[in-house]
């Protein structure tokens, strides 16, 4: 398992409404095939 931490600034022109910030993570290891995982969560833009 590996934590990680991070931040993302989204800007002040993005339109009101709903959002998907999905992640994808992909771990390679040598000598087997890379695995990919994700998630995602909703998010509301409001004024």
């Amino acid at each position: 398992r590996l934590d990680a931490a991070g931040a993302i600034s989204l800007g002040k022109d993005l339109d009101v409404g709903g959002y998907i910030l999905q992640v994808l993570v992909t771990e390679t290891r040598k000598g087997k095939k890379p695995h990919t995982e994700s998630q995602w969560v909703e998010f509301e833009i409001v004024r």
